[in-house]
């Protein structure tokens, strides 16, 4: 098996381009919401050099994103059952 950064799976930009697969975005959608050129990310998702600034501002879109379908947003009315406390359970949407 050949080494170096391309070929090591553990390495950050490969795991993010697993999340960017799986929450269906495409390189030019992430680029465009991280306001980074496609090109880096590009080179984030293949571990070259890329600066630190840009690196966090694709991460973060990549959780804003993934945090959509697990952030609370909404409240179910409170659970009600004989003799216990009323609590309010939270909603998970799914988008």
């Amino acid at each position: 098996m050949k080494s170096g950064p391309i070929y090591s799976g553990s390495l950050i930009g490969f795991k993010a381009r697993k999340l960017r697969i799986s929450l269906g975005l495409s390189r030019q959608e992430l680029a465009e919401m991280a306001g980074v050129p496609r090109e880096r990310v590009d080179a984030f998702e293949y571990n070259l050099p890329v600066p630190l600034d840009v690196k966090r501002r694709i991460l973060r879109e990549l959780w804003a994103e993934k945090s959509k379908e697990v952030i609370i947003v909404e409240s179910l009315p409170c659970l009600k059952s004989p003799g216990a406390v009323r609590v309010p359970a939270p909603c998970l949407p799914l988008q």
